[in-house]
């Protein structure tokens, strides 16, 4: 249920932020903001559907594996969550 709400607020986020740069608005912190949550919530809700396999989540022949290690690098790919909060900061004017 943790997981279900995580992802219908996260496609919220997504649909308006769909919404505003169809419209033409700057969303340098707001993509930000958007590429940070939306990769902890998976690595997240992917850490809960492991729970749920036990030790067969960490064998290569399931797929809650490779769906494990594709969440994780997904904090690293087009700018690291570090780097998010860095851009968030700035956009912010901290």
């Amino acid at each position: 249920a943790e997981c279900a709400a995580e992802v219908e607020v996260g496609q919220a986020f997504l649909d308006r932020l769909l919404e505003e740069h169809v419209a033409g608005e700057h969303l340098v912190k707001e993509c930000s903001m958007s590429k940070l949550w939306h990769t902890e919530m998976l690595g997240r809700v992917v850490d809960t559907c492991l729970q749920f396999f036990g030790g067969y989540g960490y064998m290569l022949e399931y797929p809650i594996t490779r769906a494990y290690m594709d969440a994780r690098v997904q904090r690293i790919y087009a700018g690291t969550n570090e780097i998010m909060k860095v851009i968030i900061a700035k956009q912010m004017g901290l």
